[in-house]
């Protein structure tokens, strides 16, 4: 015993002389005695757990890191050494209590964290101290797990963190996450991250940080290929920075957050796909700085392909806090934002919380959007200094703007000190609402768009002039209008050049060419004069300036400087009682080219009663098809009509008169139309436009979310509005000027439970088929059920037709090719969108959306809808005493009250999943996570014609009526009749069991409701699991006569388990899993037929048949076989055998047995 201890000691010792210095110095770096423990490093130990500790060395020595981690006792201090390649297979969870500072540590040591979709994952919490060297995490295998929120790597509320040389391969989920930090140093070196995908906010490195005198450091990292597989809609839940997602919490404080020489390549995600940042609620003196990096052919469905930084909200306190963002020495390069803006840059609402964004030493080449290629920046302050732009072109696409440029801003002060930008397919600037200040070198050429070449102004934006700009645009083309720079309508008497007149730059524009002016085109150059009241000032704007020089091309077909016309003059008494058809002029008073006022004539006649003009008058026109230009030649005469409740206004090229738009309403005073104010934050109004911030469409004053195809929005630089599309909202089979797009298109046709109208070869009779074939098994139903007892429907029937209701959303969007049957079975108790086999069921063309959804009710419902029918024609003839003697019917005294008792039963269960397929249907969920109901999620209903809501209400009204009724409709105490009920439905005969029965009702409609909403493929197995055995355990003690309907029902819940269980992911897609599927299914339709095959045996029928051959008397026949049959004697003496106890009716007392 004492050699083998001596010699395993000097076997430790021997392996301990085999590190490395690295290893020393990390172990002891902080002159802490720490325990060591020592993984792998004897390769013959072979038991799972570790060796007793070392006190002479200080150390353990264990198998695994598994067993590794499991080390808790004593050790404040850890060092733990890894030798060999691991595998983890548990989750480990250490918290402060488990490890105070903790050092793991390996020369390349790869470690299998996870297998497929097993989530295992190592968590250490509010450890003070943790250090991770030279590991390869990696999962096993690839999983197709969506939602997966795993996080391999967690570390909440961590005070210090040094990771360095770590690579992560192939993760679903966080890779990396660090939460809840709110002091300390994250130090993160040399970290390789790969192939990360999965649906989850952020695939590669998670940050969530918040408190104060905080560090994070990210050097000489790579991510690369990290995926976001999230559905890009713009009502889905959008993924989130790819690679990087930083969450800076709110009142964070005295921070550094800093990205030094890394690497962004081919990630993808919404938004952010390689570095997201998003700032929630208010920071102070936060420095937040990007360097030397690259960011490579990162792809968005939205914005910011490379980084993205943005406040969640806009706060409202004008006020300043010492923030700065800083992103120097960047390279963008092929990013690119497939339906956004800024593929390269976004940076948004960034105004009040950071106080200076820097951009510096930049580049940015081969990015692509739709609009803003490069940098797209949202209501900030932006500096740009030694930045380079080039080559950024317009993603195409359906919904494609006019105006596209490199670098777009909205409502934002952009200050530019040194750039050069040039070879883009769109303007190089594209001002919004905002200011530019040139404050250095500025070289704009050989780019190409619509309007603008060089720079684009919309809404009031300006560029400041100092004396240090140094501003030169040349070689630029516009295809429409303004080759070096255009001016859109201003709505103030500001020149777009402020300081013209006074600053000491120079400003040059040459050798541009547009066909409405080569170098520059605007409204009006009435604010650019020096002395705006002296009208001859015009022609001297920009010739006597010295420093400010315009040089166009001598090929050029335009003028250099073109204007529209700035003001229309109209001499009151001309419209004063004016009659109708009477034709006289007014003036149109406009600047030429270089200024000079010119007045041209227009010739109006009035068509609708006397217009005056003052206040309350409106005008507008009535051809819009020519409107000429004024540019150029100020004769041009022409005749315009007018008549009244309109208004006149000037845009852009020409004259036009129009009508106010249905957001505006008209301003008699300034004769004019002005926006209306709506209450709704998410629509906006700038003068005479409307948009909206998210996509979503108007009504009134309030907006809604657009559904997936149900909305065209339009963009341009500035503005998103989007129109709810009339024309969209019908499926593309139908025809589009049906009532409510109910036809189908020609040689269509609508099969059963789909919206969709499908080639039915020509074929519409197979609905025939269908109901012969459901109309028999109704047939042998209703005779069983009427000849046995109601206990086979309760105990029988039921549970067959729920198994296959919960079956139903299950397969819905499996994708095992089952067989023709059971695709009709899945679509008849589904209702989706694709529908049946239409080989087999073709409807009548032309059904609208309502008859196709009471069609399908009642092929769904066809067993109970008959039974209905039979047990009414029933009632009715027990009734009518003769007309039973003239049938030979023989009807017992109680079937009258059993039939209520029957029919109430149904019809609750029935109308009670009708009604929560209906909600189903008109269940749409926003963004928000709010029930939408005033769009429907198929696109076959028009908007505010649906029939569904009021459909889900006459159901449940239907219910209440029947419970009232069946309760209510005798003369005794409504106590003693509910337990009649219950004595009734042979289901809870035993005394004071009676809450077993309520329970199994409010059991029942739960599932209804839970298969209808929630069950699908891909859901939380284990909460189906827990609920459906939950069901199974209380079907185990209800108390039923025969003991084998307990264990009948407990045989269908366990079947629909296994086919819950086998559409999960966490079984291969195989064939067999499909065959199994339906074999399981097949069980309960395999029963139901033995038990009619034993049913027909059972009253010796094939006699009577003979029998009836021989007489041909049918009725006398049928009257021996369902009366003379030993079964139905049975039943009758079952029926005699009741206690005193009874209940009036008309046709005589009821018993009732307590026993």
């Amino acid at each position: 015993m004492l050699k083998n201890k001596v010699f395993g000691l000097l076997l430790l010792l021997f392996g301990i002389s085999h590190f490395t210095n690295a290893d020393k110095e990390q172990c002891s770096s902080d002159k802490i005695i720490r325990d060591k423990i020592h993984v792998g490093l004897h390769p013959e130990q072979n038991s799972s757990s570790c060796l007793p500790y070392d006190p002479l060395t200080r150390s353990y020595s264990c198998p695994n890191l598994d067993s590794a981690l499991k080390i808790k006792d004593k050790l404040a201090y850890k060092c733990i050494i890894v030798y060999r390649n691991q595998t983890i297979t548990e989750s480990h969870f250490l918290s402060s209590s488990d490890v105070f500072s903790l050092i793991l540590t390996s020369n390349d040591t790869q470690i299998k964290i996870g297998f497929y979709n097993i989530n295992v994952s190592l968590t250490f919490k509010d450890c003070n101290d943790i250090r991770i060297f030279g590991f390869i995490f990696f999962e096993e295998d690839e999983s197709t797990t969506e939602n997966n929120t795993r996080k391999a790597l967690s570390f909440p509320g961590i005070q210090n963190l040094q990771i360095h040389q770590v690579t992560f391969n192939g993760f679903h989920g966080h890779a990396l996450s660090i939460s809840s930090m709110k002091s300390g140093v994250i130090n993160l070196t040399e970290i390789q991250m790969f192939g990360i995908g999965g649906q989850t906010l952020s695939k590669g490195l998670y940050i969530e940080l918040s408190g104060s005198d905080l560090q994070l450091i990210i050097k000489d990292s790579s991510f690369i290929q990290l995926s976001d597989q999230s559905n890009y809609t713009l009502t889905a839940d959008c993924g989130k920075g790819a690679g990087v997602f930083i969450l800076i919490r709110n009142k964070m404080r005295n921070s550094q957050i800093t990205l030094v020489n890394n690497i962004f390549k081919q990630n993808k995600a919404s938004f952010g796909s390689a570095l997201y940042g998003e700032i929630s609620g208010l920071i102070e003196n936060v420095q937040i700085e990007v360097h030397n990096s690259s960011f490579i052919l990162n792809e968005a469905t939205f914005s910011g392909a490379g980084i993205l930084f943005k406040k969640t909200k806009e706060d409202t306190e004008r006020t300043l806090p010492i923030n700065s963002l800083k992103l120097d020495a960047l390279n963008f390069e092929g990013n690119v934002a497939n339906k956004g803006k800024g593929a390269a840059l976004s940076l948004w609402n960034l105004r009040y919380i950071i106080q200076k964004n820097e951009i510096l030493n930049s580049k940015f080449m081969h990015n692509e959007a739709l609009l803003a290629g490069d940098i797209y920046i949202v209501r900030g302050f932006t500096t740009l200094d030694n930045v380079n732009t080039s080559e950024s072109k317009q993603k195409s696409s359906k919904n494609k703007v006019m105006n596209y440029g490199s670098i777009v801003v909205h409502d934002t002060k952009l200050t530019i000190h040194k750039a050069y930008m040039h070879d883009h397919k769109g303007s190089a600037i594209i001002l919004d609402f905002s200011e530019l200040y040139i404050q250095g070198q500025v070289r704009i050429t050989n780019n190409t768009a619509f309007n603008g070449g060089g720079i684009a102004l919309f809404k009031n934006s300006i560029i400041h002039l100092t004396d240090s700009s140094d501003l030169n645009i040349w070689s630029n083309t516009a295809n429409e209008s303004g080759g070096a720079v255009y001016v859109s309508p201003a709505y103030f008497g500001k020149c777009f050049f402020q300081n013209l007149h006074h600053f000491k730059g120079n400003v040059k524009l040459s050798f541009n060419q547009s066909p409405n002016g080569s170098a520059i085109y605007t409204k009006t150059l009435r604010g650019c004069a020096e002395y705006p009241k002296d009208m001859k000032s015009y022609q001297h704007i920009f010739r006597n300036l010295t420093n400010f020089t315009i040089d166009c091309s001598k090929k050029a077909r335009s003028s250099c400087i073109a204007t529209d016309a700035n003001s229309i003059e109209v001499h009151y008494d001309e419209w004063n009682n004016t009659q109708p058809g009477v034709r006289f002029p007014i003036n149109i008073s406009m600047p030429d080219e270089l200024g000079h006022e010119q007045s041209s004539p227009l010739i109006v006649s009035i068509e609708e009663g006397n217009v005056q003009f003052s206040n309350g008058t409106k005008f507008s026109v009535i051809n819009k098809s020519y409107l000429p230009s004024f540019i150029g030649d100020p004769h041009n005469q022409f005749d315009l009509k007018i008549y009244s409740n309109s208004y006149l206004s000037t845009t852009l090229k020409s004259l036009k008169l129009h009508d106010c738009d249905w957001y505006q309403k008209f301003n008699p005073n300034k004769t004019r139309c002005q926006c209306k104010r709506f209450a709704d934050d998410n629509v906006k109004c700038l003068e005479k436009e409307l948009y909206t911030t998210e996509d979503k469409w108007v009504d009134g004053d309030t907006s809604y979310n657009c559904p997936k195809g149900y909305c065209t929005c339009h963009y341009n630089p500035l503005v998103k509005f989007c129109k709810y599309n009339k024309k969209s909202r019908c499926d593309e089979t139908r025809k589009e000027n049906s009532t409510l797009c109910s036809q189908c298109k020609e040689g269509l046709s609508v099969v059963a439970g789909s919206i969709k109208c499908y080639n039915c070869s020509g074929d519409h009779n197979g609905i025939l088929n269908l109901f012969l074939i459901t109309s028999v098994i109704d047939l042998l139903v209703v005779v069983g059920i009427r000849l046995l007892n109601y206990e086979n429907y309760a105990a029988y029937l039921v549970p067959v037709i729920f198994s296959y209701r919960m079956v139903a959303p299950l397969l819905r969007d499996t994708p095992l090719k089952l067989c023709s049957i059971m695709r009709i079975i899945v679509s008849l108790f589904d209702r989706n969108e694709e529908g049946i086999d239409q080989n087999y069921i073709c409807l009548t063309p032309g059904l609208n959306n309502l008859e196709r959804y009471w069609f399908d009710f009642i092929s769904i419902f066809s067993w109970p809808l008959v039974y209905l029918i039979t047990s009414f024609i029933i009632w009715v003839l027990q009734i009518s005493t003769r007309s039973c003697e003239k049938l030979k019917l023989k009807i017992p005294r109680d079937s009258q009250f059993r039939t209520q008792s029957i029919i109430a039963h149904i019809m609750f269960f029935e109308f009670l999943e009708f009604a929560f397929g209906v909600l189903h249907y008109i269940s749409i969920k926003d963004e928000y996570g709010k029930w939408s109901c005033r769009v429907f999620a198929y696109a076959d209903v028009e908007y505010h014609k649906g029939t569904h809501l009021p459909l889900a209400i006459v159901a449940w009204v239907v219910i209440l009526v029947v419970l009232i009724y069946l309760f209510l409709s005798y003369y005794d105490d409504c106590f003693t009749k509910i337990k009649i009920f219950f004595r009734f439905q042979k289901i809870c005969y035993k005394e004071g069991k009676s809450f077993y029965l309520i329970f199994r009702f409010v059991m029942f409609a739960g599932f209804l409701a839970f298969g209808e909403f929630y069950l699908s493929p891909g859901r939380n197995l284990l909460m189906t699991l827990v609920l459906m055995s939950l069901l199974a355990v209380q079907v185990y003690f209800m108390p039923y006569k025969n003991n084998w309907f307990n264990w009948f029902e407990i045989i269908i819940l366990t079947n629909l388990i296994l086919i819950g269980v086998l559409t999960e992911d966490v079984i291969d897609k195989d064939a067999w899993q499909a065959c199994l599927i339906e074999v399981l299914m097949y069980i309960p339709f395999a029963g139901f037929v033995v038990w009619i095959i034993y049913f027909i045996h059972s009253l010796n029928c094939a006699r009577k048949f003979r029998q009836w051959i021989s007489s041909s008397t049918i009725v006398t026949t049928l009257h021996g076989c369902f009366t003379k049959s030993a079964n139905v004697k049975k039943l009758r003496q079952c029926f005699s055998k009741a206690a005193p106890n009874s209940v009036n009716t008309d046709d005589g007392p009821i018993f009732i047995t307590d026993k």
